[in-house]
């Protein structure tokens, strides 16, 4: 039965929850991703989210799982879903924009978990994602201020939750002159 394409334009996204590592089985090999995504495909679905929601991935298994799923499924699109658990979300998202994928799932604030993998922390946070992008000249259209703004709120009304957001703790870098050479 397809699941994808029997209502005209619906999309229709699978995401795959830990195609970077499980808690319980520990870091998958590709093989088990390219089967996995090679089963969502032949629902005709034609969008997928590699995530790591438990923090396992590191940039170079971003770039060996992506090249595999691009090279193995070339007509699918391809979104990604990063922890920053381990420290190693914004540079995961990076390789992953260096692979060509440019959706990215974030949260504001960095807000977020997981709840089966002992340990793991908040998504990678948008303003960080944000502010890596427009720093890189890949406009967002997302007014980092505003959204600031919005993470301020959200630790506001949930005081007890460390939102581990970088740019919201540090803030945007000061004009101060040329870099010294």
């Amino acid at each position: 039965m397809a699941l994808a394409g029997e209502v005209p334009g619906l999309r229709v996204r699978a995401s795959l929850a830990t195609a970077f590592g499980c808690p319980f089985e520990g870091r998958l090999p590709i093989a088990e991703v390219l089967r996995w995504v090679g089963a969502v495909a032949s629902l005709g679905i034609t969008e997928v989210t590699l995530a790591d929601t438990v923090g396992f991935g590191n940039p170079e298994d971003v770039r060996q799982v992506l090249v595999a799923c691009r090279e193995r499924f070339p007509g699918l699109a391809y979104g990604v879903h990063f922890h920053d658990t381990r420290g190693m979300g914004i540079a995961n998202a990076l390789v992953a924009m260096q692979c060509g994928v440019m959706v990215l799932d974030a949260a504001a604030g960095g807000l977020g978990g997981c709840p089966f993998a002992p340990g793991a922390t908040g998504n990678v946070a948008t303003e960080d994602l944000v502010f890596l992008c427009e720093e890189m000249g890949v406009k967002t259209g997302v007014d980092l201020a505003r959204l600031c703004e919005a993470s301020r709120f959200l630790q506001a009304i949930l005081p007890d939750v460390d939102l581990p957001s970088r740019v919201l703790k540090a803030g945007p870098p000061r004009p101060c002159g040329p870099i010294p050479r």
